[in-house]
C-alpha cells in the first residue's frame, strides 16, 4: 500500500512487520468512513495471479481489510461507472476508468479463489458480480494475464459491453429487475398500448407486457383472461392525462383514475393507487422507507420519472390516431366496477376505508 508521502511494499516478498502493525499503518491510512484517506491507493501485484492470491492471503488475516474491503471495491466501482456512463466523457476517459473496475474485479476474484470453501463465512464476497458478466470478465483476465490486452482490444471490448448494457430485455426468471432502488433513480416510459420501458442508472430495460410482464399473472399489467392490458396499465397511462403528471382527484380529465370526493370515491382512488404500487413491485423493489408515490391531500404525487412523449407523439399521428383514439382496453367496464373490491393488505394511504373490488389485475 501506499500513501501520498510514504510507501509500503507487498508482495511475494517475507513479511517484515507484524499483524498488528500492518492493521494499524492501515487504520491510520482510513477516514472516518471507513474509506482510504485521499490519495491513498492500494497497491497489489495484479500481473502475478498467484502472487496477487498469496497477498491478499495475508491481508484477509488483518480485521480492518476483512472488514472495509468489499466496501473498498464498490466505491472503486462506483467511481468509474459514473465516468464509464457519462455522455460527455470521451471514450479514452472511459477505458481508463474501467482499468480500476477491472481491477477491482481481480482483486475480488482472486479473494473468492482464496478463501475457497470458506466463502461461506464472507457472505458479501458472495455477491460480487464481475463487471459486463462473467464471460466478458474472463476474456479480459485471459487477455491480461497472456499479454494480448492491447489498446485495441481494449477500446473494442469496452465500447460493446458498455452499449450492451445500456438496453437489457428483461427475462421473466429476472425479475424483479432491482432490489434496493429508490424510485427517483428510476423513469417510466410510456412506449406504445402495450409496451413500456424502464430507465435504471443508464440501463434501459423494454417490456412487452404480454410476453414478459404478463408471464407473472394478472396482478401486475396483463390480463391474461381477457388478453389485454388490465386496469393497472390504464391508470399507469393515465398519470400522462395530468400535465403536472400526478393522479389529483380534483383533475376531472383522469380517464381512468377514479376521481371526486365522496368515500366510495376516495377509496377507490387509494386503492388503484395501492394496486399500481404491487405492479411496480414486481419489477424493481424499492429500499426501506421508499414510497412509489407521496400522497398529499387529493394528490398522489410519483416519486419515479415519467415520460410518455413517445405515446403522445404515435396518439398525434394521423393515421395511427384514427386507429387508436378509438380503442379502449376497458370498454367492458365502467366507474361502478370500482364499487367492489377483493381483500387485500394493501397498506392504504393515511388508513383509508378499504372496500372490495372483483375487478380482475
Amino acid at each position: 500500500m501506499k500513501t501520498q508521502n510514504n510507501k509500503v511494499e507487498v508482495g511475494q516478498q517475507k513479511q517484515v512487520i507484524t499483524k498488528e502493525q500492518a492493521n494499524n499503518l492501515l487504520k491510520q491510512m482510513m477516514n472516518d468512513k471507513g474509506s482510504f484517506r485521499k490519495n491513498t491507493t492500494l497497491t497489489l501485484p495484479l500481473h502475478n495471479w498467484q502472487g496477487l492470491q498469496n497477498v491478499l492471503r495475508q491481508m484477509l488475516d488483518l480485521p480492518l481489510f476483512q472488514v472495509y474491503v468489499y466496501d473498498w471495491m464498490l466505491e472503486i466501482e462506483k467511481t468509474a461507472l459514473h465516468i464509464i456512463y457519462n455522455e460527455n466523457n470521451s471514450w479514452a476517459v472511459k477505458v481508463s476508468a474501467y482499468h480500476n473496475i477491472f481491477n477491482k474485479d481481480l482483486i475480488m476474484d482472486a479473494i473468492t479463489h482464496t478463501v475457497g470453501t470458506n466463502l461461506i463465512n464472507y457472505p458479501r464476497f458472495c455477491e460480487w458480480k464481475p463487471f459486463g458478466g462473467e464471460d466478458f470478465y474472463y476474456s479480459m483476465k485471459d487477455a491480461w494475464y497472456s499479454n494480448t490486452m492491447t489498446n485495441s482490444f481494449l477500446h473494442s471490448s469496452v465500447r460493446n459491453v458498455i452499449q450492451e448494457s445500456k438496453s437489457k430485455l428483461i427475462k421473466d426468471p429476472q425479475l424483479p429487475f432491482k432490489t434496493d432502488v429508490n424510485p427517483n433513480e428510476i423513469t417510466i416510459h410510456i412506449i406504445d398500448l402495450a409496451k413500456m420501458q424502464f430507465e435504471h442508472k443508464r440501463t434501459l430495460i423494454n417490456c412487452e407486457l404480454e410476453t414478459q410482464v404478463g408471464l407473472h399473472g394478472t396482478n401486475m399489467f396483463w390480463n391474461k383472461k381477457q388478453n389485454k392490458p388490465n386496469k393497472n396499465w390504464d391508470i399507469l397511462m393515465d398519470l400522462g392525462t395530468n400535465p403536472r403528471l400526478e393522479f389529483d382527484r380534483a383533475y376531472t380529465n383522469h380517464q381512468d383514475f377514479p376521481t371526486g370526493f365522496s368515500q366510495k370515491n376516495k377509496d377507490a382512488s387509494s386503492k388503484a393507487i395501492n394496486k399500481l404500487k404491487k405492479a411496480l413491485n414486481n419489477i424493481f423493489v424499492l429500499a426501506d422507507g421508499c414510497e412509489w408515490f407521496t400522497k398529499s391531500g387529493d394528490v398522489y404525487k410519483p416519486n419515479f420519472n415519467y415520460d410518455n412523449s413517445l405515446m403522445r407523439t404515435i396518439l398525434n399521428t394521423s393515421h395511427i390516431a384514427q386507429k387508436e383514439n378509438g380503442y379502449s382496453a376497458y370498454d367492458d367496464r365502467d366507474d361502478s366496477d370500482w364499487a367492489k373490491y377483493e381483500d387485500t393488505n394493501n397498506g392504504l394511504f393515511n388508513n383509508e376505508k378499504e372496500i372490495k373490488d372483483n375487478n380482475i389485475y
